[in-house]
């Protein structure tokens, strides 16, 4: 593994054998939603401006139809076994828990007006219930057994 330098005192994890070609550009960070990116400017043909994010550049993806999941949640770990083909869908299953989470755990919500704890869960771009549980460590593995169900490979580990 090597890295390559980028702006904001930040660094891009690659592979060995990706490094020399890679590092012939001039890289920077770019932060994301959720992560920070190794981005590079580029210029098409006909002359307009571009930009190209690494772990695509790693996995020779031009069609921004198709999304590239980085499997451990770090956008700068771009070496060739993070990174995945993925659907929007699966590239959402593998998402860390959002800052503004009031349970500490994604997809457990409480619900003052029933007493119980909500969990819930989407599938291909669809909200699915999974229960309603008065106990929040019963509703967090309801979510966990949900997860491993439905989303496999694509389960967030971060």
């Amino acid at each position: 593994m090597k890295t390559i330098a980028l702006s904001n005192g930040l660094v891009a994890l690659v592979d060995d054998s990706d490094y020399e070609c890679l590092n012939t550009s001039n890289w920077h960070a770019q932060r994301g939603r959720n992560t920070w990116y190794a981005i590079r400017d580029s210029y098409k043909a006909d002359g307009t401006h571009t930009t190209e994010r690494l772990h695509r550049v790693v996995l020779g993806i031009t069609d921004a139809q198709i999304e590239v999941d980085h499997k451990d949640g770090n956008g700068l770990n771009c070496q060739r076994r993070n990174l995945r083909i993925a659907t929007t869908s699966q590239n959402n299953m593998n998402r860390r828990t959002p800052k503004n989470n009031t349970s500490g755990m994604k997809g457990v919500t409480w619900y003052p007006s029933r007493g119980l704890w909500h969990v819930r869960i989407h599938i291909n771009g669809k909200r699915k219930c999974v229960g309603y549980f008065k106990d929040f460590a019963v509703a967090v593995k309801a979510r966990q057994v949900a997860e491993t169900e439905h989303y496999k490979e694509f389960v967030c580990v971060a």
